[in-house]
């Protein structure tokens, strides 16, 4: 994790998503290739990136995870980008799952985004009954953002049929410290934990380690697990190697997964390779499969992970699924391609639901749409 939340990240997200329709095209005069990244780019006069082209490891040209060939930039005279468009291999628009085929922004005289709009195929905002475009709100004084969310018409919009205006307060070292949210009506409202005010608190490497749930009062506002405050410690590449839940009082509470708290090990890679959870008395606490301790092992050369299971004791256990364990196989990209269970003795093993291997089944952006069940001799079997 950064010094960003996943909130943070989340609005992000938003704001690169889409494409553009026609604009004026500026002519790129040179290219750079990163095999690494998949990508070609273009470049203008000034060196600034207009296209990005996505290819292979062979270097040629092909589709992304989301079906993406080619993705044109138009910047203003600051060098921010104005308008995003997505191409497929035959030079037309993609869309994504809510017909967003071009984001537009503007920008204050600071460099900042002040609005930013998702627009269709035929150069026309998406909607009406979907966010439309967003408008940004500086508050300097308070060091301060409103994100503001609007449908086609120009009303405010609450996506998730809560939430249509966001203040966020930032820190002198830009770590978004707290979120209050408000409805279509600018009343206070609450997210789906069931706070209206977040906050957040960082150790000096700009890591989370406190997050607060609160009413519109200021009073803590537990959320549907009971838990008020989460905290977090880190290792010193970034990795969380402790997470707690508390109550409002600062007392230990038990979270959704009946754990007071985790502990996590990781190696060098920032890969898992223990979880341990506790109860309220720093106990090895089992959850209501048994499982108290989970485990990886990973298997560089064949692109295998090995996710096994535990009880207080360091007795193997099954999941949810009566698998002990699981050896997993994941593609080049890192996407899961299968997992077959296996006994305590590591070998192949029948799954009280008559399978040993789930085939994962994904759509060509890799999104997993569902599995194909195969037994011990890898004959498709029914569900």
């Amino acid at each position: 994790m950064r010094k960003r939340t996943l909130f943070k990240i989340l609005c992000v997200l938003l704001l690169v998503a889409g494409s553009c329709g026609e604009p004026a095209r500026e002519e790129v005069v040179s290219w750079e290739e990163d095999l690494a990244l998949g990508h070609r780019y273009g470049l203008n006069a000034d060196g600034e990136v207009i296209e990005r082209h996505s290819i292979g490891p062979d270097g040629e040209s092909t589709a992304d995870a989301y079906g993406i060939w080619i993705t044109r930039y138009r910047l203003d005279d600051a060098g921010n980008v104005i308008e995003e468009a997505w191409f497929g291999e035959d030079d037309s628009p993609v869309q994504d799952n809510f017909g967003v085929a071009s984001v537009r922004m503007e920008y204050d005289e600071q460099g900042r985004r002040t609005y930013v709009g998702f627009y269709g195929p035929d150069g026309e905002l998406i909607g009406p009954d979907r966010a439309a475009f967003h408008r940004y709100e500086y508050q300097d004084e308070d060091n301060a953002v409103v994100w503001s969310t609007y449908d086609s018409n120009g009303d405010l919009f609450a996506s998730d049929g809560c939430i249509a205006i966001h203040r966020t307060v930032y820190d002198v070292d830009d770590n978004d410290i707290e979120h209050a949210y408000y409805g279509e009506d600018g009343e206070p409202t609450t997210d789906a934990r069931g706070a209206h005010i977040v906050q957040l608190a960082y150790d000096e490497h700009g890591y989370p380690i406190e997050m607060k749930f609160l009413d519109a009062s200021r009073q803590p506002a537990p959320d549907n697990a009971g838990i008020t405050i989460y905290r977090w410690e880190f290792d010193d590449l970034g990795n969380a190697i402790w997470k707690g839940f508390f109550d409002g009082n600062g007392n230990p509470a038990c979270g959704s997964d009946s754990a007071y708290s985790w502990e996590i090990e990781w190696d060098d890679q920032s890969r898992r390779l223990e979880e341990r959870r506790y109860d309220e008395s720093g106990n090895l606490s089992p959850d209501r499969d048994g499982m108290a301790i989970q485990r990886w092992e990973y298997l560089d050369d064949e692109n295998i992970t090995i996710a096994s299971f535990f009880d207080e004791n360091d007795e193997p256990v099954t999941d949810w699924e009566g698998a002990y364990a699981w050896r997993i196989l994941s593609g080049e990209s890192g996407l899961e391609l299968e997992k077959t269970a296996l006994d305590p003795d590591g070998l192949p093993m029948v799954t009280p639901r008559g399978f040993t291997t789930m085939v994962y089944r994904r759509n060509e952006a890799g999104i997993l749409t569902g599995f194909i069940y195969l037994d011990m001799d890898g004959n498709e079997i029914e569900e």
